[in-house]
């Protein structure tokens, strides 16, 4: 399977099934190569409820705990600039691949 050094994610994420977001996340992990980056824009929407949408209902706090089960949480910045209708809703976040069993706490 082809590795890749970086991925991006352009709000993709809140139109996910809240139910299908782990499955995601270890999907975007095995497409990174050893220390390879997450890079994204989320659109942060905690006003919705989880069962509405898409967009579906996502916080800060939401996608680091998920993320942190494969990933390390390199940075974070909230823009200056956006789209319209996403005023103060869009956050950037760099998660580093976590790179082996040990790190993923299945190790012995």
């Amino acid at each position: 399977q082809q590795k890749y050094a970086t991925a991006w994610e352009h709000t993709c994420f809140c139109a996910i099934e809240p139910s299908l977001r782990r499955s995601y996340v270890k999907a975007i992990w095995s497409l990174l190569e050893l220390n390879g980056c997450l890079l994204g824009v989320f659109f942060i929407n905690p006003d919705t409820e989880q069962e509405e949408g898409p967009p579906f209902g996502a916080s800060r706090s939401d996608i680091k705990a998920l993320f942190s089960s494969h990933f390390i949480l390199e940075w974070e910045y909230t823009p200056t600039r956006w789209f319209d209708g996403r005023e103060r809703r869009e956050h950037v976040m760099l998660f580093r691949r976590l790179t082996d069993c040990y790190e993923l706490g299945c190790a012995n």
